[in-house]
């Protein structure tokens, strides 16, 4: 890897300008220290500029979707209004309506027009001309007196101005039934055509939403895919700059006086006789073998060390045995005494109790009456 490395170190020497190749390692180089000695991109490890074009973008966005919420909120507004509107020219129109249906009522349909007002009239007896007015009342007949039930000489000619009143009653009722028939159909005419119109309206302010929409995907598709190869691009350059970065680094490891050990590059400035352990592969020789000195001497002290310890145990050992037996020899010493005083004391026991029982008999013969046969005899010979 490291002869690939400086085999394509070699080849772009030879490609690039002396001068140009200088400038760039020197830039590299600076943004090497300046990553290094950096304590927020050291310890934190973060990309501020990517973070403040994530919150840049993120505050464009925000922004956006603010816009659109109020163009939403603005067109329910309008629809709102327009709906308001609507009704209440509704209402305005259906109050004409009822107040011209009133009014041609008032007008045209009268109580006293009606067919049956002769019978329902409240005053007909009051206006009605009474049987006899004088004595020339033409209403009487030839011979100047009342006219007699059940006469009625203009039978015919009522009769006919009845039937005539009676058409034109019809008549008239069938005009206004038309009229009505057609005002209502006018009515309901109107009525859809508000409602055509309120649905072409709102029709039209949802075309006019989903065009809006869609311009918005379609804009929100196309940010997405400029981010997206913008984040490619950026993947691609931080690759290219890692790999540069990358045989930079070889290319300054191969060079370094660690794997070169330059002794001048080794020497401690502050003790010439010692060296930077950083910049040494290994040990010296001459370290190498004290070392290895070092370690011999540390084992056979270790078994000496252990050997010591193996006959301070063994010492530990004896004595304890010794202790151990001591104190057997002990026990059973004091076993055998606590035996002989114990069959002592059941000897004196012993004693004590014979004494005592001779005592006791001694005693007895010297209190015991003398009786004999002769009372014993007395017993079971008579009924007293």
């Amino acid at each position: 890897m490291a002869v690939a490395a400086q085999d394509v170190w070699t080849k772009r020497r030879y490609h690039e300008p002396s001068q140009a190749v200088i400038e760039k390692r020197r830039q590299l180089e600076k943004e090497r220290h300046d990553r290094i000695f950096d304590p927020k991109t050291r310890q934190i490890g973060i990309d501020k500029a990517a973070l403040d074009a994530q919150v840049q973008e993120k505050a464009r966005l925000q922004q956006l979707e603010k816009q659109r919420d109020e163009f939403y909120a603005s067109q329910a507004l309008a629809m709102d209004r327009h709906a308001l509107f609507l009704a209440g020219q509704s209402e305005i129109a259906t109050k004409l309506v009822a107040k011209d249906v009133e009014q041609y009522r008032q007008k045209y349909q009268k109580k006293q027009a009606r067919q049956e007002w002769d019978l329902s009239d409240p005053k007909r007896i009051i206006g009605s001309l009474p049987g006899r007015v004088a004595d020339d009342d033409p209403r009487c007949g030839v011979a100047s007196i009342q006219k007699f039930s059940g006469e009625d000489p203009y039978a015919h000619e009522r009769k006919i101005k009845l039937q005539e009143q009676q058409k034109k009653w019809a008549q008239v009722q069938q005009d206004e039934k038309n009229l009505r028939s057609w005002l209502e159909k006018e009515s309901r005419r109107k009525e859809q055509e508000r409602a055509d119109e309120l649905n072409h309206r709102a029709w039209q302010m949802e075309q006019s939403v989903t065009e809006q929409r869609r311009l918005q995907h379609e804009a929100t598709a196309a940010f997405n895919a400029a981010m997206a190869a913008e984040k490619r691009n950026q993947k691609m350059l931080q690759r290219r700059q890692e790999t540069l970065n990358n045989f930079e680094e070889i290319r300054n490891q191969l060079d370094s006086d660690m794997l070169t050990e330059n002794p001048l590059a080794t020497l401690n400035p502050s003790n010439p006789t010692k060296y930077r352990k950083g910049l040494m592969k290994s040990f010296m020789p001459e370290q190498t073998k004290a070392i290895i000195n070092e370690q011999a001497s540390q084992r056979e002290e270790v078994v000496s060390r252990r050997m010591r310890e193996a006959e301070e145990e063994a010492q530990w050992a004896l004595q304890a045995e010794r202790t151990r037996l001591m104190a057997s020899e002990f026990e059973q010493a004091k076993a055998m005494l606590r035996a002989q005083a114990r069959a002592q004391l059941e000897e004196d026991r012993r004693q004590q109790i014979a004494y005592r029982d001779t005592e006791r008999r001694a005693a007895s013969a010297r209190t015991a009456p003398d009786i004999g046969d002769e009372w014993w005899g007395k017993f079971n010979t008579t009924t007293r």
